[in-house]
């Protein structure tokens, strides 16, 4: 799942649900790193580039990171 210009894209990548449900059929175990900070492999550690642009304090007490991240694990949770 991606989060890019403030909008969740859909899509087969997206499907956590089903990906934990095959690997729970196959005997295999998950561990899921939701974020919102979790590939340091990535420009901005795999954050959106928009939150730097905004002047948003991340991986901080800024409360409009904190909006950010509600909303991230909230579209989390509904998959």
């Amino acid at each position: 799942m991606h989060e890019e210009t403030k909008a969740f894209s859909p899509g087969r990548p997206a499907d956590i649900r089903r990906f934990v449900e095959l690997c729970a059929k196959h005997g295999m175990y998950v561990s899921l790193r939701v974020g919102p900070f979790c590939n340091g492999e990535c420009i901005n550690g795999g954050l959106p580039q928009y939150l730097h642009d905004q002047g948003v304090k991340v991986r901080t007490n800024d409360p409009r990171y904190f909006d950010y991240v509600r909303k991230w694990y909230r579209e989390v949770d509904n998959r």
